[in-house]
């Protein structure tokens, strides 16, 4: 795939002037996404205390952007499991991706991503805590039971881009 970098990277310097990785978005600023997800799998462990579940995740994604820009994955409140961010079944190495500080979203560096129209698959496994989720958002608890709500963005339960 590619050799490694003798300095790590930085975030600022994966992203350009125009990329962000703010939360905050607005419909005045909407702009077609650069990778477009074509499926999602997502899978679930389950513990009876909703201490430490693990949600596996698969994304079918292409880049549909004419610049070469890095992917960026947004997520909320979760805990990425060391060796589990693959693309097309390869670990991404660590000094390939980059986690902000809240650990809320993934910049991964596009010298590692297949050719631009190529379909590839980002997997990844992240724990979450349902029972410490009081958003509501995502996979939460409610007594002893596990519930969900049906969103259109799946930021509280693994890393996406829509």
């Amino acid at each position: 795939m590619c050799g490694d970098r003798d300095t790590p990277l930085m975030i600022s310097s994966l992203l350009s002037e125009n990329q962000s990785i703010s939360k905050t978005k607005y419909l005045k600023d909407y702009k077609k996404p650069p990778y477009v997800v074509d499926h999602v799998r997502l899978e679930f462990k389950l513990d009876d205390l909703g201490m430490n579940t693990e949600v596996y995740a698969k994304l079918c994604m292409t880049q549909d952007s004419v610049e070469d820009v890095p992917l960026v994955l947004d997520g909320e409140l979760l805990n990425l499991i060391p060796g589990s961010l693959k693309i097309d079944g390869q670990v991404v190495p660590d000094n390939m991706f980059l986690a902000d500080d809240n650990n809320a979203s993934l910049v991964i560096d596009q010298s590692i991503l297949p050719p631009r129209g190529t379909k590839f698959r980002v997997e990844s496994i992240v724990e979450i805590k349902p029972a410490e989720n009081l958003a509501l958002s995502g996979l939460y608890m409610s007594s002893t039971n596990y519930c969900t709500q049906c969103e259109g963005k799946f930021d509280f339960l693994t890393f996406n881009s829509f």
